[in-house]
């Protein structure tokens, strides 16, 4: 078979009516491990989470198991093995909410098995919730508020409250009708289920224990499927192939059309990259795509049909690709842009004809190897990117004769480009967002310019008064006009569609971007990577002692920084990433030789100088020995077929979250220190692992490096600009609330709490400015949102403190005359180092480093890279420069030396606390407001 890889880094989980397991290689189809139920069979698609697969067996006896694999590991086995037994049959997916697994046992038993720990799990007693006996759960569903479960059974719905802790029953409806003959779905906020002919919508959180359908839909025939699309929509299904729009909130058909289906492709249909991707048993499937016009009409258009001996099962849909089981015991994997077979292969442990059913877990393998170093501030970035270029041009190591006369980023890829070896520059195309500042002529997308013009007042800054955008803005285009057309170099500015499933959008709407900062060098086959924070632009160089002086004359410039450079295996795994966001919009990077470079970046300055100070060339090979590594990634991207320039299907990825879960699993099991270093920290899913970790491990310490807020932007209102500064206020309150340091916490009304008041913390996943904080006081529950924590008492000293919040600084003999950089809080003679350097480290194990912020962006929407480092010995050696580097020895050591320099009068580099009262709490400007209500603020920043 010819074409792309079907997935990087994935993993296919199988399993057929026998019992079998197959765990298969998405890129290649090879089976990588197999397995056997004991009870029963997989009859639902397993939970992937944090490259963990949890699922049950559909058992035929009294007793099943739970299981969890790593797919992750080197053998992909069931760390609970033989697993956790339970009574009842498991026939409805798991559910993983915060980190606890959530099943329901056909007989009404509500499981769960914290699972912080996946290798030492938790799991509770069952507790009887769904009253009778009911015979099959076909459906479970987290509520969309996060605070519980939905249930689909053949004697009705349910949902369970899961909050706190126990579960318990909170409402039960259409208990006298079977919902389990086609899936449910969620769509417009309601929960669909359905009956025969009749669509039912339900509250997921109603007012009453025992409530009516809000709605129901009455089909002209037996419905075969549900399909949400959207926020708004949701498509019926009939049995021949007749489908039935329904806009949700106008409880009413909005289109109808019509697949031509053959037998039972229907119940075998769902929604992929805009597509209705259908497989029937006989062998038959197909691709329709339909077009909507605004008076409402539809129509349908076969975009292809291929056809197999048969299908054991339904489509199992990863972005862009099917995956299908064929009855002959095949695995094919169809490009849904063009059903193109791109991989096939034979599952001997899959065989007959018997139904299969599974899921993908995208990126969670590719543990590698490479020789790791530490790349700390543009001092070292930019010469070592120089030497390398020079490398690749001369096509050795060796040291030139004489350094090239320009020493810019475009002079020298262009001698690269001029001395034959090719060269592939890339940077985020960021028009579609620049479109935001302009008319509705210029997006022709209705959302987006009501969007726009609410914001306008904001979006306005991005411009200069004569309607320029400001120069960091425009970088892309004029690194795109000064590299396009030299010999030997080509370009892309590459567009970044969010995976926002918005179907009815003509043009989709920018709320993302690639923030990956990569680059590949080649020199005769010996290949090396720079993967790192570095965007390629002049502001970025800064000295490591920060000293904010050049040239005898006090400028308070400061930039940290960190990334790593690898050579080894790695690198492969690193390219394959570039060459795939290559291709989504321009003919495949083969360069024809083995000396060749390829460089990505968020932003690129073409006339970034790269060699300030012109220090020596150096060889820049690695020596040491090679270490495990993992290239993990955050992708959500979108095909958006109507997009210009228009992307190829195949190359385009969604859902995967890799650096967030190699995080939050490292987390999970911390001992001693987590360390992380940014300008924000505002992820919700790493705020909450390392909230939960503290309880559990009172002597952790959780030691988090952000800029300090400047006087300036502690007075202002919060607006896009500096809303990362409240962010991180909840994200420090969410882990102070969690912790032992604290004794009295005041709320905006004036009310105080202390931990005796019962306090508990619900995390959304939306966001952690959503988080909710209960505490009980003479009898009475309150709930307050965690924004309006306005102050905390801290009761531990700095030598025993939990969670240490700081800012680097630099201390002068004097005070400096530039007020405006005076920070909040601290003394006039301190002037604040900004942290742009995403890094991580857990326990001297774990060293994570490269473009992810720890935002909920970085982690869910934007394109980032970084590596995970899972040697001790590296990770040890990382931390100890890292913390060098600020004047610290150890994390127990931290919170004493950050206070004595905060008390020091000797001039130098340190790091300062950084108190959660010196975090603004401001008025909300009417924009930054106005846009919060479409959009979430952790989305913006």
């Amino acid at each position: 078979m010819s074409g792309p890889p079907a997935a990087a880094n994935g993993v296919l989980v199988l399993g057929d009516a026998g019992g079998n397991l197959a765990f298969a290689d998405a890129s290649s189809g090879a089976v990588l491990a197999s397995a056997a139920l004991m009870y029963g069979a997989l009859t639902s698609a397993p939970a992937i989470w944090k490259a963990i697969a949890f699922f049950g067996e559909g058992a035929t006896q009294g007793s099943s198991f739970l299981h969890a694999y790593d797919l992750s590991a080197a053998t992909i086995a069931d760390l609970w093995s033989p697993g956790i037994q339970v009574s009842g049959s498991f026939d409805a997916s798991p559910v993983v909410l915060g980190s606890t697994l959530w099943a329901v046992a056909s007989d009404g038993n509500v499981i769960s098995v914290g699972v912080g720990n996946p290798a030492s799990p938790q799991p509770g007693a069952p507790v009887k919730v769904i009253p009778g006996t009911p015979a099959k759960v076909s459906a479970v569903l987290p509520m969309p508020n996060g605070s519980g479960l939905l249930a689909i059974t053949n004697v009705g719905a349910y949902g369970i409250n899961t909050a706190s802790g126990t579960p318990t029953l909170a409402w039960q409806a259409l208990t006298n009708l079977d919902l389990t003959a086609v899936a449910p779905a969620l769509a417009g906020g309601e929960l669909l289920v359905t009956n025969g002919s009749t669509v039912y919508a339900l509250a997921p959180s109603p007012g009453s224990s025992t409530p009516s359908a809000q709605w129901q839909y009455a089909a002209p025939g037996a419905i075969a499927a549900v399909i949400a699309e959207g926020p708004q929509y949701a498509t019926v299904l009939l049995g021949n192939g007749t489908a039935y729009m329904l806009n949700v909130s106008e409880q009413a058909s909005r289109a109808t059309f019509s697949l031509s289906l053959p037998s039972g492709a229907a119940a075998w249909t769902t929604v992929a990259s805009g597509a209705y991707m259908s497989l029937a048993p006989s062998g038959a499937a197909s691709a329709n795509t339909v077009s909507v016009a605004t008076a409402g009409t539809a129509s349908a258009t076969q975009a292809w049909s291929a056809s197999a001996p048969g299908f054991a099962g339904p489509p199992i849909v990863s972005d862009t690709l099917v995956y299908t089981v064929g009855t002959d015991g095949a695995l094919r994997v169809y490009d849904i842009g063009t059903g193109a077979v791109l991989v096939g292969g034979s599952l001997t442990p899959i065989t007959g004809s018997r139904a299969t059913v599974g899921a993908v877990a995208m990126g969670v393998r590719g543990l590698s190897s490479a020789a790791v170093r530490l790349v700390l501030d543009g001092a070292d970035f930019f010469p070592t990117m120089r030497d390398l270029l020079i490398a690749v041009a001369q096509g050795s190591f060796a040291a030139p004769s004489a350094m090239p006369a320009d020493t810019t980023f475009a002079g020298l890829i262009k001698a690269v480009g001029a001395a034959g070896a090719p060269a592939y520059v890339m940077a985020w195309d960021d028009s579609v967002a620049m479109h935001l500042g302009s008319t509705q002529s210029d997006i022709g997308n209705f959302a987006t310019w009501r969007i726009a013009q609410a914001g306008a007042a904001t979006l306005a800054r991005q411009f200069t008064p004569g309607g320029a955008l400001w120069p960091d803005q425009r970088l892309a285009a004029q690194m795109y006009q000064a590299i396009e057309g030299a010999p030997g170099c080509s370009t892309y500015l590459e567009p970044y569609y969010a995976n926002l499933d918005q179907w009815y959008t003509l043009e989709p709407f920018e709320l993302g971007s690639n923030h990956q900062k990569i680059a590949i060098f080649s020199v005769a086959g010996t290949k090396l990577a720079l993967v790192s924070g570095f965007n390629v632009m002049g502001g970025y160089w800064d000295q490591p002692a920060h000293p904010m002086i050049f040239g005898g004359k006090y400028y308070g410039h400061s930039w940290h920084d960190t990334g790593v450079l690898l050579q080894g295996p790695a690198v492969d795994i690193v390219e394959a990433e570039f060459d795939r966001r290559w291709q989504k919009g321009r003919p495949a990077p083969v360069p024809g030789t083995d000396t060749y470079v390829k460089v990505a970046a968020w932003m690129i300055q073409p006339d970034s100088d790269f060699n300030p100070g012109n220090p020596p060339y150096q060889d820049r090979r690695l020596t040491s020995a090679q270490v495990p590594v993992r290239i993990a990634r955050t992708v959500n991207e979108r095909w958006a077929p109507f997009a210009t320039p228009t992307l190829a299907p195949e190359s385009v990825v969604s859902g995967v979250q890799d650096i967030r879960d190699n995080l939050v699993a490292a987390i999970a099991t911390a001992t001693s220190y987590v360390y992380l270093e940014n300008f924000t920290f505002s992820d919700v899913g790493i705020a909450q692992a390392i909230s939960n970790r503290l309880t559990a491990q009172p002597n952790l310490k959780a030691i988090v490096v952000v800029p300090s807020p400047t006087v300036g932007q502690y007075q202002a209102p919060i607006d896009f600009f500096n809303a990362q500064n409240e962010l991180i206020r909840s994200a420090y309150a969410a882990l102070l609330l969690g912790s032992h340091d604290w004794s009295t916490a005041t709320v905006n009304t004036g009310d105080q709490f202390t931990p005796q008041n019962a306090v508990t913390l619900s995390f959304n996943p939306r966001g952690i400015e959503y988080t909710q904080v209960s505490f009980t006081k003479s009898g009475s529950t309150q709930t307050v949102n965690i924004r309006q924590i306005v102050a905390i008492q801290i009761s531990a000293t700095p030598s025993t403190a939990q969670v240490l919040f700081g800012s680097p600084a630099r201390l002068f003999p004097a005070e400096p005359t530039d007020q405006w950089r005076r920070l909040q809080n601290q003394g006039p003679r301190f002037r604040g180092v900004y942290v742009h350097s995403k890094l991580a480290l857990v326990d001297d194990r774990i060293a994570v480093i490269g473009s992810a912020n720890f935002s909920r962006r970085s982690m869910v929407q934007d394109g980032e890279l970084s590596a995970v480092i899972p040697d001790p010995a590296t990770a040890q050696a990382i931390r100890t420069q890292i913390f060098g580097h600020w004047g610290m020895t150890t994390a127990a050591a931290w919170g004493q030396t950050a206070a004595n320099f905060a008390a020091s009068s000797a001039p130098g580099l340190g790091v300062l606390p950084l108190a959660y009262g010196s975090l603004p709490i401001q008025p909300i400007t009417w924009s930054y407001w106005f846009l919060s209500l479409l959009i979430d603020p952790s989305q913006l920043n």
